[in-house]
């Protein structure tokens, strides 16, 4: 028996379609039900290659005790956040508004009305049920209180964006950014102090920038103490190259193993421009390990990218990567197996739960590599193939790509190597024939052979950014064309002419309770900051003032 996401091309959604919990995805069906039946409604997203999501649905959504509470009780709708990266913005910022942290799962409960009040990660499974039944009663017997909770988040939504500093964009922003970061900075392990450790792509690149402003500073020390640390860590693949998402501790050395599209393109800048700067071979190396990576493994036949892979193999997180000693052994002649643990403290006891996670010990570099040990990794690396491969997420996404697209673009420019250009030229064809409309506009994701969803703000802007490095890499002036054609498009669904600034999507979803604006870069740029540069080299290109003034009045908008 499949619920209602028995149609959906999702991955994430394919998942939960067998659960007997009575899933709607996001639309009108679901939310006329709940106003119909006057139900809350319980908001679940999450992502295929999220491990929490895995454990949260194995130990809730596939058990019917939970079933039976959300289906008598509740309109429970399940959203793929890379699908619909507007919903997932828009309740994220409300769940970190009520915790002061997010996460996923996100785990949101809403008024008929789709007004949020209450919301939340991972539950265990007593905790979970005990939560939805107090939170029914509390809806039954007391409404009205439930209804003013959700109006006053509601209107908190609205007008949260307007404390922001408006005013000219001053030199001394850099200064603070930089004292910022080096308060925060740990400087045994690189990186902020402290654990989980995120990998800080885009502020490493400023660190470099400010560098060129301020030589006598430490910025380039942190810069080059984090990336040593971390491509001697766990958080990289060894053997396949690419970067895991994040580490769990202080080291880098135990990741949360899944790997997505967005970190190996930041990664690939970041790791570009540090050779650039400082000529190090070792910072070039691992460039062309993790681009490698993408090109064999996350790459699809046509030429976009793929999304993700997953963290769990064989229902347990981080089986393909790692190893016991006595496997090593095993698959390596007796040199073989004594250099490699040599070089990657492979022991008996191991690192992670008594098998090993590869790490690069202090006293090796990558430059000295022997043919003895280059000849292990191989083998390891062949053994590895035959184990079972984590799920790969097979959505190909204008925004992730634009991302690799640049990257590609400028590894393939500055390390002259034409097959990084072309692979991105490659990505970009398969971007114009497979996801766009004849009129122009962008669709955000192709799957299964077919495109859907309507572009959001990112998507436009990121592949923008990737069409002028991509011109700037080749001279191929079409190019840059389609880069004017795209940022015209992007002004006319995106852009707020009252605030000069860009909505995070357009205006044809009723159901969403605000249209966002996103200005602050994670993992990945805001749309807004990554428009500002589009527009800044756009006007330069084709003499065009007025763009130059909107991104000058974007960064009045918001600068800090």
């Amino acid at each position: 028996m499949k619920n209602h996401l028995g149609k959906e091309k999702s991955p994430y959604l394919k998942q939960h379609a067998t659960n007997p919990v009575w899933w709607y995805s996001w639309g009108p069906e679901a939310f006329e039900k709940a106003k119909e039946e006057n139900k809350l409604i319980l908001l679940s997203i999450g992502y295929s290659t999220c491990h929490w999501c895995h454990v949260m649905e194995h130990e809730s959504f596939t058990q019917q005790e939970v079933a039976q509470v959300l289906n008598d009780k509740f309109i429970a709708i399940k959203v793929d956040r890379e699908e619909r990266p507007d919903v997932d913005s828009l309740y994220m910022n409300i769940l970190v508004g009520l915790n002061g942290h997010g996460g996923w799962p996100l785990n949101m409960i809403l008024t008929p009305h789709r007004e949020a009040f209450f919301g939340g990660t991972y539950y265990p499974k007593n905790n979970f049920i005990q939560l939805l039944n107090e939170v029914q009663r509390v809806w039954a017997e007391s409404p009205e209180q439930i209804h003013a909770t959700g109006r006053k988040i509601t209107e908190w939504l609205k007008i949260k964006d307007r404390d922001s500093a408006v005013g000219e964009l001053q030199p001394t922003i850099f200064k603070s950014f930089y004292d910022g970061f080096l308060e925060g900075f740990d400087f045994e392990k690189g990186g902020r102090a402290g654990a989980p450790k995120f990998i800080p792509a885009y502020g490493m690149r400023l660190l470099m920038r400010y560098h060129l402003r301020e030589p006598e500073s430490q910025a380039l020390s942190m810069v080059q103490k984090t990336l040593e640390m971390i491509s001697r860590g766990g958080i990289y693949d060894h053997l396949g190259g690419g970067f895991h998402r994040y580490a769990t501790d202080s080291a880098w050395l135990i990741p949360h193993f899944e790997k997505m599209l967005y970190d190996q393109a930041a990664m690939a800048q970041l790791f570009l421009e540090a050779y650039q700067l400082t000529g190090e071979e070792e910072l070039k190396m691992v460039l062309e390990e993790t681009l490698e990576y993408v090109l064999r493994d996350l790459g699809s036949n046509g030429g976009g990218f793929y999304s993700a892979e997953d963290a769990d193999s064989e229902g347990v997180e981080g089986t393909f990567y790692v190893w016991t000693k006595e496997e090593i052994q095993k698959a390596l002649t007796p040199s073989e197996f004594r250099v490699f643990c040599e070089t990657y403290a492979v022991t008996e006891q191991g690192n992670f739960e008594e098998k090993n996670i590869l790490e690069l010990l202090p006293n090796k570099s990558r430059k000295d590599f022997s043919a003895e040990l280059l000849s292990a990794q191989d083998k390891l690396f062949g053994v590895r193939l035959s184990r079972e491969r984590p799920l790969r997420d097979e959505k190909v996404l204008v925004s992730w790509n634009g991302l690799m697209i640049s990257a590609l673009a400028k590894a393939g420019a500055a390390l002259s190597e034409p097959k990084y250009t072309l692979a991105a030229k490659q990505a970009t064809q398969f971007i114009f024939e497979h996801m766009r409309m004849p009129t122009g506009e962008l669709f955000h994701q192709w799957i299964e052979g077919t495109a859907s969803h309507e572009a959001v703000l990112d998507d436009y802007a990121f592949l923008i950014d990737a069409l002028i490095e991509l011109y700037q890499a080749s001279f191929e002036e079409e190019y840059l064309f389609e880069a004017e054609k795209l940022q015209k498009i992007q002004d006319r669904i995106f852009r707020d002419d009252t605030g000069k600034d860009y909505f995070s999507s357009s205006d044809k979803d009723a159901y969403l309770i605000k249209r966002e604006k996103a200005f602050m870069d994670n993992v990945t740029p805001s749309g807004n900051s990554m428009t500002v540069l589009n527009l800044m080299r756009l006007s330069d290109y084709f003499f065009n003032m007025e763009w130059r003034e909107l991104a000058l009045e974007l960064l009045r908008k918001f600068p800090k």
